[in-house]
């Protein structure tokens, strides 16, 4: 009778630790997307996004109660896309051979989930932007943020990605909120 109640026990623990999260311990950053509906601001101006700079320090997406979740695939290239992605729907043009360079540095984005029966997902996102000019002198720069919690029963690769774009999201429309930046861009 006590074995019986010694593996039933388990079974319950088992279920119990299992049911809270379902989280891989490698995940591909999610694909960050702008707002649908952009202000046509660039008026076709031409600017060049250079290769982000990875700044984060480590090169994980974040941490679990599994441990951290590696990436798989280019972190610094899926925010280069998100940028090329507002700039494009904010009526710039961009390309190679602009007489304006964007050189962008990726300090932070990542997430990290707490608890097993209810988990805390946080994520967060900073980038900062460095405008220069065509005869290469630095015009602008721009520091921006954000983040992004979600609480869960259970967990997913899915809710932790929700996670992650909600934080660069945040960034993005921070960046094409910068009145700035963007009336600085469209006069080259």
């Amino acid at each position: 009778m006590k074995t019986q109640i010694y593996f039933i026990s388990l079974l319950i623990i088992a279920a119990l630790t299992s049911c809270g999260s379902n989280i891989s311990t490698s995940m591909s950053p999610p694909v960050i997307v702008a707002p649908v509906k952009m202000v046509d601001l660039g008026k076709g101006a031409m600017v060049f996004i250079e290769e982000i700079r990875d700044e984060r320090g480590q090169s994980d997406l974040g941490h679990s109660p599994n441990g951290p979740i590696t990436s798989i695939g280019s972190v610094p290239s899926t925010v280069r896309q998100g940028l090329e992605d507002l700039f494009k729907k904010s009526g710039f043009s961009v390309t190679d051979s602009a007489p304006v360079v964007l050189q962008s540095s990726l300090q932070q984005w990542d997430v990290d989930i707490t608890g097993r029966m209810s988990s805390v997902i946080v994520s967060n996102a900073k980038l900062t932007i460095q405008v220069y000019d065509p005869a290469n002198r630095l015009a602008y720069t721009g520091k921006y943020q954000g983040n992004a919690q979600i609480q869960q029963s259970s967990s997913d690769d899915k809710i932790v990605k929700e996670a992650m774009s909600g934080s660069m999201n945040q960034v993005l429309e921070q960046i094409a909120a910068d009145k700035t930046l963007m009336k600085l861009l469209a006069t080259f």
